[in-house]
């Protein structure tokens, strides 16, 4: 199986063309590049086994599928998108408050929608 990879300009534009780490002069095929799509998803801070209290924050405003606005933040590790909830940014808040050379946590949570409940668990 092949591995495409893209390197794209800020306007999202297509500038390279990798195949098995080798750059192409020419684009991909469409079943290629279908293959290799992987949609934009964000994910969830919970999903990550330890978090460095030191790494940036984003704060962006979305518009949703039905032109919503929404404002959202979130962190980014590994090319992927984590979601930050408010009450997790509290949390950690408590947290460093408590201990100010803490380093990294661990975040769990328990229930869905909005029973969600987010812990946040300091590692050494």
């Amino acid at each position: 199986m092949n591995e495409i990879t893209y390197d794209l300009d800020e306007n999202n534009e297509v500038v390279k063309t990798k195949i098995n780490s080798k750059e192409v002069n020419q684009m991909a095929s469409l079943k290629d590049t279908a293959l290799a799509y992987e949609p934009k998803q964000t994910l969830n801070i919970t999903e990550l086994n330890e978090i460095s209290v030191d790494v940036d924050v984003k704060h962006e405003v979305r518009k949703n599928s039905e032109g919503e606005e929404y404002s959202i933040d979130f962190i980014i590790k590994d090319e992927k998108e984590y979601r930050v909830p408010a009450s997790v940014l509290e949390g950690i808040k408590v947290q460093v408050e408590a201990n100010p050379k803490l380093e990294k946590v661990k975040v769990t949570k328990t229930g869905e929608g909005k029973a969600t409940k987010y812990t946040v668990v300091p590692l050494v």
